[in-house]
């Protein structure tokens, strides 16, 4: 399972400004308090604090909210990995199902605290299962991520990554990378006939590495390790002279891994 959000994990906590603006519906403290029990999975304590940290980040950007962390045990917020019943009439299932959960400000015990399925294997920045949306803004859409294959209709369900995934210019459909296949998607639901083998497009049979359409000239490229191809995709079928040297891309770190093109036009 991969965390990804942000809030610093130990015996602190993170508690926002004294008073907000008047505007603002909450003008009590906000604390949140977290605890990495004996078990923050694969990572580190000041790695998961730093990651609840930005998370809540994310709200004090945008709305009259100061985080900061505190110690001790008075934590309006408090964020704990935890097991099974764990108190609160929310018991975990154990791997797999649900991983986390939070509940309201209120009256109630539980009232803005935030738990994680501690029999979960967290991680952070590892391949996996899941995967996080992005509005146009570059913000996530949800904190919780969905799981590839029940989203991605067709997909294998045992596929643990993806090599490079790319929007095709024209139809606008979604084109998956894995090993020596690829997957075809309309919307959410796989094309019928696929997979099909990367050959099709003309690339090595050791697979790609990332792919991305760049606006210019409406090409898709493809790299694997130190070269890259042109494809276009209007005409289905790689342009002539490829692949060439990925050097002739100034400032591109060697052996990419990704590649992406934001909505406005910016690559990463």
């Amino acid at each position: 399972m991969v965390l990804v959000s942000s809030l610093p994990l130990a015996s602190s906590v993170l508690q926002p400004a004294e008073k907000m603006n008047e505007s603002c519906s909450f003008k009590s403290l906000l604390l949140v308090r977290t605890f990495p029990k004996d078990a923050a999975g694969l990572l580190g304590r000041d790695t998961v604090r730093a990651l609840m940290y930005y998370a809540l980040k994310v709200w004090s950007d945008i709305a009259p909210l100061n985080f900061h962390e505190v110690a001790g045990s008075d934590a309006d917020i408090q964020i704990d990995f935890t097991k099974a019943d764990h108190n609160d009439g929310y018991p975990f299932d154990g791997p797999g199902g649900t991983v986390a959960h939070a509940f309201f400000p209120g009256e109630r015990f539980t009232a803005g605290d935030t738990h994680f399925d501690d029999d979960e294997a967290w991680t952070f920045r590892s391949p996996g299962k899941y995967f996080w949306r992005l509005t146009r803004e570059k913000h996530l859409v949800s904190l919780r991520p969905a799981q590839v294959h029940r989203f991605w209709r067709g997909l294998p369900p045992n596929l643990d990554s993806v090599d490079a995934v790319y929007e095709r210019p024209g139809d606008h459909k979604i084109v998956f990378f894995k090993g020596l296949k690829y997957w075809v998607f309309k919307d959410n639901i796989v094309e019928e006939g696929y997979p099909r083998p990367i050959t099709d497009f003309g690339l090595p049979t050791d697979g790609v590495d990332a792919a991305f359409v760049w606006l210019h000239n409406d090409k898709t490229y493809f790299f694997k390790d130190n070269l890259f191809w042109r494809y276009d995709d209007h005409l289905r079928r790689m342009d002539l002279g490829y692949p060439k040297d990925s050097s002739l891309w100034k400032g591109l770190p060697p052996n990419l891994d990704d590649a992406m093109r934001w909505s406005d036009g910016e690559y990463s």
